[in-house]
Protein backbone atom coordinates (compact mmCIF):
# COMPACT_ATOMS: atom_id res chain seq x y z
CA UNK A 1 0.00 0.00 0.00
CA UNK A 2 1.39 3.42 -0.82
CA UNK A 3 0.23 6.76 0.91
CA UNK A 4 0.67 8.77 -2.12
CA UNK A 5 0.10 7.76 -5.45
CA UNK A 6 3.52 7.34 -7.34
CA UNK A 7 5.86 7.25 -4.68
CA UNK A 8 6.98 3.82 -2.64
CA UNK A 9 9.47 5.43 -0.03
CA UNK A 10 8.43 8.62 2.49
CA UNK A 11 11.06 10.20 4.56
CA UNK A 12 9.73 11.83 7.65
CA UNK A 13 12.48 15.03 8.20
CA UNK A 14 12.31 18.07 9.61
CA UNK A 15 11.83 21.99 8.63
CA UNK A 16 15.85 21.40 7.39
CA UNK A 17 14.53 19.42 4.35
CA UNK A 18 13.35 20.43 1.08
CA UNK A 19 9.84 20.22 0.30
CA UNK A 20 9.36 17.50 -2.03
CA UNK A 21 6.72 14.33 -2.84
CA UNK A 22 8.64 11.64 -0.59
CA UNK A 23 9.64 13.84 1.88
CA UNK A 24 7.16 14.48 4.70
CA UNK A 25 7.67 17.85 6.78
CA UNK A 26 5.81 19.20 10.08
CA UNK A 27 3.53 22.11 9.35
CA UNK A 28 4.92 25.73 9.71
CA UNK A 29 4.41 27.31 12.12
CA UNK A 30 3.39 27.71 16.17
CA UNK A 31 0.12 28.15 16.64
CA UNK A 32 -1.55 25.12 14.44
CA UNK A 33 -5.13 23.85 14.56
CA UNK A 34 -5.27 20.77 16.39
CA UNK A 35 -5.46 18.06 13.43
CA UNK A 36 -2.02 19.84 12.14
CA UNK A 37 -0.53 19.82 15.67
CA UNK A 38 -1.44 16.35 15.82
CA UNK A 39 0.36 15.14 12.82
CA UNK A 40 3.38 17.40 13.52
CA UNK A 41 3.64 15.52 17.37
CA UNK A 42 3.16 12.11 15.62
CA UNK A 43 5.54 12.56 13.02
CA UNK A 44 8.25 14.70 15.37
CA UNK A 45 7.98 11.12 17.58
CA UNK A 46 8.69 9.16 14.58
CA UNK A 47 11.59 10.55 13.76
CA UNK A 48 12.85 10.35 17.26
CA UNK A 49 11.88 6.34 17.44
CA UNK A 50 14.07 6.27 14.15
CA UNK A 51 16.99 8.30 15.42
CA UNK A 52 16.88 6.26 18.57
CA UNK A 53 17.58 2.77 16.65
CA UNK A 54 19.76 4.20 14.59
CA UNK A 55 21.84 5.65 17.81
CA UNK A 56 21.45 1.35 19.26
CA UNK A 57 22.45 0.05 15.68
CA UNK A 58 25.86 2.09 15.36
CA UNK A 59 26.75 1.73 19.18
CA UNK A 60 26.09 -1.96 18.24
CA UNK A 61 28.01 -2.47 14.69
CA UNK A 62 30.81 0.15 14.38
CA UNK A 63 30.47 0.25 10.41
CA UNK A 64 26.83 2.71 11.12
CA UNK A 65 28.90 5.36 12.85
CA UNK A 66 30.26 7.00 9.48
CA UNK A 67 29.44 6.72 5.56
CA UNK A 68 30.13 3.32 4.15
CA UNK A 69 32.25 3.61 1.14
CA UNK A 70 31.76 0.50 -0.51
CA UNK A 71 29.74 -1.03 -4.15
CA UNK A 72 25.79 -1.21 -3.82
CA UNK A 73 26.66 -5.25 -3.35
CA UNK A 74 28.93 -4.99 -0.59
CA UNK A 75 26.75 -2.47 1.65
CA UNK A 76 23.73 -4.94 0.90
CA UNK A 77 25.54 -7.67 2.21
CA UNK A 78 27.05 -5.66 4.86
CA UNK A 79 23.60 -4.76 6.36
CA UNK A 80 22.34 -8.06 5.56
CA UNK A 81 24.73 -9.92 7.97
Amino acid sequence: MTLLKGVSDIFLADEAFPLKSNILRPFPGKYLEKKKAIHNYRQSKGRRIIENTFGILAARWRIFRKPIVASVGTVESIIKA
